[in-house]
């Protein structure tokens, strides 16, 4: 799930509250900010605190203070949501009863929101006495960050959360304000948000309403939007940041933004399928033109245009004339594996630490197709594993014919199993031969047809055949290589590499995807589907083979570990990374997800639809995806923080041309992501390369 987080702007962005500071710390500042002279009287558990406040108007205030940093929060449905988190021991001294509250004593509950790149902290209040009725247990206070950022824009807001509490976001200068108006604050506005999912309220009482939405407009109430998205990029701009620039004006979701038009025909969105509809209509009307592949640019009439007759618009073309451009959109071509350059890698790479070939082991077992048979029926060898193809690709007359191959003993190619479990064996490879196995015998769901030698037999199922001929089949000796249980994981995937011989032959990510399945391979899953991604890989990326799911475990390998970890067995490294997820629950791979997510824009930003690939010349033809390329650039992007990216896309031209320059001029770099890619020094060359270009446009 994509988080976000405050701008001093009044916007939220992709990610996560700062939280590596004191809040103690923080509040005091604030203090000292207004010339409020302070004494800590007394500190409680859990982030009570007692405070002698001293105003600049000489007037003392005890102050009873809980105190908590704002932290993650979050659900699918609320992502913008944040949190204070009080534990059930926090010491209760300072609750003071509504009654028994004066002006000289306030109780009141705070959050302190901060950002690394601001100075200012934003304060969120709550009212004390929703708390107090949950004496004795944990208690969380919620907030939208998208208050935080109005706060941050206005000085002041007013925010009902999921939970129905009333909270107020506000900068230090608004503190006072807040002591001497939070009963009305807190209760006798209450009844303004009744009914109102979000409803930001600031303090000239100008209702601020969340108006982001789900509703995607249709084509023709696109019209007006795509012209304005054009003449805010001086008239020129990709297909991407069309959609990109229009989501953003709409206000649409996350939800509405990743909605695929139609999931049968690919990763076409229902945004991307309207602004597409729109912008042939606009060609017809002669407002805009594409000078080449997915570029649109405005006329000299779109620039002169300032208002559209959208139902003008609509007359000048029939949509099965439209439909037909849509159809031929390059947006939405999909592209071959031909758009991934091909990695010119050694087989003979040597591994640092070679793994102890004492531990492996396989056990050859010769056995009948009956126990097969009887353990498919049981469910005990699992036909589903998702390193293998699907089961059941085969037709009928190829399952018939394997069937035949038995009748008339001819051998069997030999049969691999992770026999790890002996309750649920793994197939490694034969899966399709099982699954005609299963078909014919166990389940009968096919009749024999287009036999070449026993054609007498054509239309049999299993029980129709002779009994001998049954007996023939249950009899029949198959060889297995079986993969025993004890077998250390990283040693496995050498192994299924090694014996990965079939006629559709396992790439490495498949399996890996095996025998690292869980938290790990989900979490790659969840990237690889990111909208950012595919556009940032202008959806050429086949996901068949699981190829868009190594991209996205490279990022994770280099972005987990520190290059020096990196001993050239980039395979080991990949698994590493995903074993390290599996195991190790304290990382964060919601954060990860959002600077993924970040670095992914980021580079669209920069490189439109050229990132991740080789330029040497402005004029030169578009290069395919570099998977060298994406590992450095995707690392070393998610690493920046909002300034530094905010300087890299302003100065995107620069960037461009110091990449060009270094690919023109430094052999080893260009080797460092064309050949033997995965050789320790010349990753450690591709990425000092790239941030050295990198840093040096951040300081221009």
């Amino acid at each position: 799930m994509i988080r976000y987080e405050a701008n001093l702007n009044g916007d939220v962005i992709p990610g996560e509250p700062f939280t590596k500071f004191n809040e103690l710390d923080e509040l005091e500042k604030i203090f000292d900010s207004l010339g409020w002279k302070h004494e800590n009287l007394y500190s409680g558990r859990g982030g009570y605190y007692l405070f002698l406040l001293t105003l600049n108007d000489r007037r003392e205030i005890h102050a009873h203070i809980y105190l908590k940093r704002i932290t993650f929060g979050g659900r699918e449905n609320l992502p913008y949501e944040k949190r204070a988190q009080f534990s059930a021991a926090i010491d209760r001294k300072g609750f003071i009863k509504s009654e028994e509250e004066t002006t000289e004593e306030y109780s009141l509950i705070l959050g302190i929101y901060k950002n690394e790149n601001f100075e200012d902290a934003i304060i969120c209040a709550w009212d004390i006495h929703d708390w107090g009725h949950n004496i004795g247990r944990a208690f969380n206070c919620f907030v939208d960050v998208k208050a935080i950022a109005f706060a941050y824009k206005n000085g002041f807001s007013q925010h009902k959360s999921s939970k129905g509490q009333i909270v107020c976001c506000f900068k230090a200068s608004q503190l006072l304000y807040y002591f001497e108006n939070r009963h009305k604050l807190h209760k006798e506005l209450k009844n303004e948000f009744i009914n109102k999912k979000y409803h930001f309220k600031p303090l000239n009482d100008e209702i601020f309403e969340n108006n982001y939405t789900d509703e995607i407009p249709k084509y023709p109430d696109l019209f007006q939007l795509v012209i304005n998205v054009l003449k805010k990029h001086n008239g020129i701009a990709n297909t991407n940041n069309i959609e990109f620039d229009t989501a953003e004006e709409l206000k649409l979701t996350e939800t509405a933004r990743l909605k695929i038009h139609n999931e049968n025909e690919g990763f076409r969105s229902e945004l991307g399928y309207q602004l597409a509809w729109s912008r042939y209509y606009l060609k017809r009307a002669g407002l805009i033109e594409s000078p080449k592949r997915l570029i649109w640019s405005l006329t000299e009439l779109g620039w002169n245009t300032s208002q559209i007759d959208k139902s003008e618009i609509v007359k000048l073309a029939t949509q099965k004339e439209v439909q037909t451009e849509i159809d031929n959109d390059t947006l939405f071509t999909v592209i071959s594996e031909n758009d991934i350059e091909n990695e010119n890698d050694s087989d003979n790479v040597l591994i640092d630490n070679p793994f102890d070939p004492n531990q492996v082991d396989i056990r050859t077992r010769t056995m009948s197709l009956d126990l097969i048979l009887k353990r498919l029926k049981s469910d005990a060898i699992d036909m589903n594993t998702s390193f293998q193809r699907k089961p059941d690709l085969w037709n009928s007359t190829k399952q018939s014919r394997l069937i035949e191959s038995i009748l008339v003993k001819f051998p069997l190619p030999a049969f691999y199993f992770d026999g790890s479990n002996d309750n649920n064996w793994l197939v490694v490879d034969g899966l399709q031969r099982l699954s005609s196995l299963d078909n014919y015998v166990n389940k009968e769901s096919f009749p024999l047809q287009n036999l070449e030698f026993l054609n007498q037999f054509n239309g049999y199922k299993f029980s129709e055949l002779p009994s001998y001929l049954q007996r023939r089949i249950e009899e029949f000796e198959i060889t297995a290589y079986v993969i025993a249980a004890g077998t250390p994981t990283v040693l496995k995937f050498n192994v299924f590499k090694r014996i990965n011989t079939g006629g559709l032959i396992l790439t490495t990510q498949e399996i890996r995807n095996a025998l690292y399945q869980g938290r790990a391979t989900e979490f790659v899953k969840k990237l690889s589907e990111l909208r950012s991604f595919k556009m940032a890989t202008t959806f050429t990326i086949p996901e068949d083979r699981l190829l868009d799911q190594e991209f996205v475990n490279r990022f994770l390998a280099f972005y987990l570990f520190d290059l020096t970890e990196y001993n050239s067995d980039l395979d080991g490294f990949l698994n590493n990374a995903l074993d390290l997820i599996n195991k190790d629950l304290s990382i964060d791979i919601h954060f990860i997800e959002t600077v993924f997510d970040e670095a992914m824009k980021t580079s669209i930003k920069i490189f439109s639809n050229d990132a991740f690939r080789k330029r040497f010349n402005k004029k030169d033809k578009r290069k395919p995806i570099n998977k060298a390329l994406f590992e450095v650039w995707s690392v070393l992007l998610s690493k920046l923080n909002v300034i530094e990216i905010s300087l890299l896309t302003n100065r995107n031209q620069s960037l461009q041309e110091k990449f060009i320059l270094l690919l023109n001029s430094d052999e080893d770099f260009n080797k460092a992501i064309t050949s033997g890619t995965g050789d320790k020094s010349r990753v450690r060359k591709r990425f000092i390369e790239i941030k050295k270009i990198i840093q040096s446009t951040i300081l221009e």
